[in-house]
């Protein structure tokens, strides 16, 4: 779901995925997938890369929209809150160590 706020921010709710892989494999750059099935491609730097460490986690995020290349919608992070978990029962919660608000 995204929500604009001010003339240039946009709130997004959404689960945090991988978007571009680096030569080992690992993911170097993440996007928000929304519940209305939006991807916005987190622009990488200081507070975009801090969302690496939250793959498959549900966020909150103010973000401000960039122009987007080859039809994919960019973002800039501004602030992120992890949502409570809502997970399996048998499945133990993961550990909400640093949201980067």
């Amino acid at each position: 779901m995204a929500e604009t706020g001010s003339d240039s921010e946009l709130t997004l709710c959404g689960i945090v995925i991988p978007a571009k892989w680096g030569v080992n494999g690992a993911p170097t750059e993440v996007a928000i997938l929304t519940r209305d099935e939006g991807e916005y491609r987190v622009e990488p730097g200081d507070t975009g890369d801090r969302l690496l460490s939250h793959l498959r986690r549900e966020v909150l995020a103010r973000t401000v929209p960039l122009s987007g290349l080859a039809g994919h919608q960019r973002v800039r992070l501004l602030s992120f809150a992890i949502l409570e978990w809502a997970g399996a029962e048998d499945e133990d919660p993961p550990s909400n160590s640093g949201g980067g608000r």
